[in-house]
This record gives structure tokens, sequence and C-alpha cells, in this order.
């Protein structure tokens, strides 16, 4: 029997059997819908159907799935023997089909349990969103570009008629815009490149909501009523039915860092993976752990590590990924005494151990070295950035001295496994990276607070805010 699902299969009222038996369409296959299948396959979906008819024109590390493919290859098919690598327990398919009109999709897609529309194209989104709406399947709108994307989610209205004129050839977008709501449509995504990295960010929210349309965990939970929008450009980050406010104009920044990941496991992969996209210069990966089969349906891109040291596994996939970068693997515990040789310009905290943490904390308080830290629940977790003189060390905003102190008085104790799950690791893990960017260019706006992921809240996220900075980054260099 496997253990490929062992530590979601420990979370209340998980039914794994019911996302064995669902089947989800997902429309296009660019990072976006790279991203969501790849999420899908670690939560076990075990029907997954990409339809597109996109060819690969060049290797870029924002088609993550596509690094072993052709130039010329359809990228559906490259991104379909991927996932099945990923997890070879599930059933993957693709069609080389491009929805322009509503023309034969009911012989094409069938009845899925859900739509996943990853293509940033509203022509699609019309004929998918009226499709679900006339056979009752519930329709998820994906989008990204550069900085922002957009999630939308609707489910079918009994009261919604599909408008006669819809089955005309002549659809326009003003048409379109005039037939369902704006805020479900990707407007201002139309013809705009899809971005790797808020793709990465837009895909694990979906996972959440797809998985809530097939396992709801109770009666009261219930997929995201609306749309839901991610912009790095504003403060806020994150609004309901309607854009974030954008006080920045960009956030550039140099990708010719050193950047330590410490951590190859569930938040490690896709810390990883999203800073391979972006395309940081050199990484450094600390995990003194070996691969289990336990840790597949979380850290997918140990695929083909099992047994073996997890930080040289995920250091070569991500070489092949990107052959652009300089990764590199220590097989041991980041310690403060650590002499790599090169200094970091940013650590990625991606450990669920508080003593690590703090470990973490004290360095970057000690050498004034910027820290993004994240955890999880299986349905929640929270992201902070610590840019020491610019925002609030980890101690000051969540005790983490403390938390270490407790979690060692119960070191060597026999506790159960935390249940655990890929999507809250996947939301978390790219939004620490997506923060990378404020707080590798000291002239972007760095949150001082917290970014908080919560399942069972209807707006998902938030951030938390704090007035002031702390000061203990003087302390540390005493």
């Amino acid at each position: 029997m496997s253990d490929r699902y062992d530590r979601q299969e420990r979370i209340p009222n998980w039914k794994q059997t019911a996302l064995n038996d669902s089947y989800i369409a997902i429309v296009g296959s660019g990072p976006l819908a790279q991203s969501l299948g790849a999420v899908l396959a670690g939560l076990g979906i075990g029907n997954l159907r990409i339809y597109d008819n996109e060819i690969l024109k060049k290797h870029s590390a924002q088609d993550f799935l596509c690094f072993e493919a052709k130039e010329g290859e359809k990228k559906a098919e490259a991104v379909k023997g991927l996932i099945s690598k990923i997890n070879p327990q599930i059933n993957v398919d693709m069609i080389n089909w491009k929805f322009l009109r509503h023309y034969f999709a009911e012989a094409v897609i069938g009845k899925p349990n859900a739509i996943v529309d990853c293509t940033n194209d509203p022509f699609q989104e019309l004929i998918l969103f009226c499709y679900g709406q006339a056979h009752n399947i519930p329709v998820i709108n994906g989008a990204s570009k550069k900085y922002d994307c957009l999630l939308s989610v609707k489910l079918p209205d009994k009261n919604f008629a599909v408008p006669e004129d819809f089955y005309l050839d002549s659809v326009t977008l003003e048409k379109v815009t005039r037939l369902i709501p704006e805020s479900y449509l990707s407007i201002d995504y139309y013809n705009r490149e899809q971005d790797g990295l808020t793709s990465l960010v837009c895909s694990g929210l979906i996972a959440d909501e797809v998985r809530k349309i097939v396992m709801p965990l109770n009666e009261d939970e219930k997929p995201l009523q609306g749309s839901l929008n991610y912009s790095l450009l504003s403060q806020d980050r994150f609004s309901l039915n309607s854009l974030p406010t954008k006080e920045a104009g960009k956030m550039e920044y140099s990708k010719n860092k050193v950047v330590y990941v410490i951590g190859a496991g569930s938040i490690g992969n896709i810390v990883g993976l999203g800073l391979a996209v972006e395309g940081i210069k050199e990484l450094v990966i600390f995990d003194d752990d070996t691969a289990e089969e336990v840790n597949l349906n979380r850290q997918i891109l140990l695929y083909e590590g099992v047994g073996q040291p997890k930080a040289t596994t995920l250091a070569k996939k991500l070489r092949q990924i990107n052959p652009n970068i300089n990764v590199e693997a220590v097989v041991g515990k980041f310690t403060p005494k650590t002499d790599y040789g090169k200094k970091p310009d940013l650590v990625m905290a991606c450990t669920d151990s508080f003593k690590s943490r703090k470990i973490v904390n004290d360095y970057a308080k000690k050498y004034g070295i910027p820290i993004i830290s994240g955890g999880t629940d299986f349905d929640s977790g929270q992201v902070i950035s610590y840019a020491p003189g610019r925002s609030t060390c980890l101690n000051c905003q969540i005790g983490i001295d403390k938390a270490a102190e407790q979690e060692a008085q119960v070191e060597g104790c026999a506790t159960a496994p935390e249940p655990s799950v890929i999507v809250s690791n996947w939301i978390i893990g790219s939004l620490m990276v997506a923060e990378a960017s404020t707080v590798l260019n000291k002239d972007n706006p760095t949150i001082n607070g917290r970014t908080v992921y919560d399942s069972k809240e209807n707006r998902r996220l938030r951030v938390v805010k704090l007035e002031k900075n702390c000061q203990c980054h003087e302390e540390g260099k005493k």
C-alpha cells in the first residue's frame, strides 16, 4: 500500500477517494496551467485533462514543466508527461484543442467536476463560462501577468440563461463583457504574457477552490464567491471583487544574487522552484534529510529522489528547469557558523522547526541580512519578511525565541506526524518568493508585518501590518 497520501489523509474528514475519482479539465498549457497541474497532481486528483494546441517555441524556466520537451513539441503533451512522472498514480491526458467557438465543446470536454481556464483569454472564458452554466459545472477562471494574478469562481446558477447570440460566430470583446460579470473575466490580462511567479501564487489558490468543490471538509466549507485579486504592487496585496490599489509602479531588482534556502521539504520545494523561475543567479540549498514516498504529495520535485538526500535531488531538478543559474546543495543543517564562502543576499527559512527559524533570525540580526520565513498548517500559513532596519524581526512578531525554547523541551518525545497537504505549502512558498523583490531592492516598499493565508476565511488572504520597525538588528551587532 502506498504512503503517498498519508499526511493529507490525517486531516479530519479528508476523503482521498473523492479526489482520486474526480476529473478536472485544465484549459491552457502556459505557466499557470503547468503550475496548477503540478499542484493537483500532488493533491491526488485522479483524472486530469489538459486542453490546448500551443507549441513550445523556445525553452524558458517560466515553462517549468517543459524542460524535457523539444522545441516544436505540443506544450500540453510535455506537461502531461511531467505530471505523469510527478504522480504516476493519476491519469493525465491532453487534447489538442483550443476553445475558439462553442462547437463540439460537449463532445470534447464532457462533464468534469470542474473546469479551470488558465488562458488569459476572455473569449475562451466566455465559452467555458456558458458551457459550465448550461451543464451545471463549476468554472474557475485564473489569469496571471507580471506582478498580478486573478482568480474567479463561478458556480452553476439556475437563473442564468445562455444568451441566444452566444451561438453566433461574431462574438466581440464588448459583447463578452455584457454577457457575464466583468470582474469574472481577465480583460486586463488579455494578450498579456503569463508570469511564472504569479502563476505559482494563483495556481495554489485555484487548487484549494478545486478541492473544496470536489471534497469539502465540512458543510460550512464553500468555494470562493466572486473574484480574488493579487498585486505585488499594492501594500494590501489582495482584494475581493476589485483590483487592489497600486502604490508602486514596478518592483524591479537585480537577479544577480546569492540566496540561501534553508530546508528542501514542502515549502523549500516551491521556494526553490520560484527562485529558479525568477532566475536568481545562485542558490544554496541546506537540508540533512532523505526523501521518502510519504513526502511526494507535497515535495513534488523529489519524484525521482526517494532514498536520496533532498537537497541534492532538489538542486539537480532546479538546474534542469533553469540551466542558466547555479544551484548548490549542502547535505546538512544551516548553523550560525555556516560559511559557504559567499555571503547571502537573502535567506529563505523553509523549515517547520522553531529552533532553525530562531537561528536564521539571529543570523539576520547579527549580519544585517534579510530573511523571509514561511510556516504552514494544513489549511493556513503565513509569510514574514524581515529586512533589518526596514521591518520587524521574527521574535518581535511571533515570539520565535520562546517558541524555540518550548520546542526544545519536548524534543525526543514520540509524536504523531502532523497533517500536511501541498496546497498551503505551495501558496506560502510562492508568496515568499514574491516578497523577495521587496527585500532585495531597498528602494522597493517592504511589508512590515505578516501575510496570512487562511482557507477558512472568505477573503482567503490578508496582510497584518505593524506601525513601527524593531531595532533588534542594532542589538544583534553587539
